[in-house]
């Protein structure tokens, strides 16, 4: 709900800047790029999970994508609201404007997720950057040029981000893997110690009953056997014929 809630920013942003310029510049125009604003952040708002931690780990890259898409979209449309209403503001607002898109830029290099999100950068300057040198002013072509080079930079700085982001969820995952399997090898290991422990039990206890069988046999032997030799030793001091000694 958090992520959802924060969709009201641009919804507020939206309304805000059509509230101002309602009058100043053409309705029609105006009216178009707030509705294409409102789609694009309807659209997002639906494509966000409820709750986050219930999403599988196959949805996870669907949903980078949609964020991505629906980024280079804004991105896009933001462009395209500037470049529609610079002819009706003052060259100071234009300069304005044009900082404020580089700004973004700049920003939304730490928000590269996916390779697609790199395109937020073209999406943000390049319409301005195409509106500035098709003017026929050497002062807004020299600053085309300007934006066209800020534009290649965020773009080279956010492919390196977009790499230490991708390296920095393969070590994670690989992480993840290394600590499932070490939890997987010491419970193996524990279930090992168990069963030698209860194998050493056991073989004590047949041990123990082992000894107690021999004590317990010998001891059954013995008493008929002292029996039997006493009886004959009684026998040999009787005064018997010479075959019942022999006997």
């Amino acid at each position: 709900m958090g992520a959802r809630g924060g969709l009201t920013i641009p919804v507020i942003m939206v309304t805000l800047i059509s509230f101002l310029l309602w009058g100043k510049v053409p309705d029609q125009g105006l009216l178009l790029w707030a509705g294409l604003a409102y789609i694009i952040t309807v659209v997002r708002f639906f494509s966000i999970p409820l709750n986050v931690h219930k999403v599988e780990a196959k949805q996870v890259q669907r949903y980078l994508l949609c964020f991505a898409w629906s980024t280079n979209a804004y991105g896009l449309i933001w462009s395209m609201g500037v470049v529609y209403f610079m002819p009706y503001v003052p060259f100071e607002y234009q300069m304005f404007l044009i900082l404020l898109l580089s700004g973004i830029a700049m920003a939304m290099v730490f928000l590269v997720a996916t390779s697609a999100s790199i395109l937020i950068f073209p999406c943000l300057l390049l319409p301005v950057i195409l509106w500035l040198l098709l003017q026929p002013s050497m002062m807004y072509m020299q600053l085309g040029i300007i934006v066209s080079l800020l534009l290649i930079f965020f773009m080279f700085v956010g492919r390196q981000q977009f790499a230490r982001f991708s390296d920095g969820i393969l070590t994670y995952h690989k992480n993840n893997k290394l600590i499932k399997e070490l939890k997987s090898e010491i419970l193996e290991h524990e279930h090992t110690s168990l069963a030698l422990q209860s194998s050493k039990v056991e073989a004590e206890q047949a041990n123990d009953a082992k000894g107690e069988f021999l004590s317990l046999m010998s001891h059954e032997l013995r008493t008929p056997i002292h029996g039997i030799i006493g009886t004959l030793d009684l026998l040999s001091d009787a005064k018997l014929n010479e075959e019942h000694q022999e006997n």
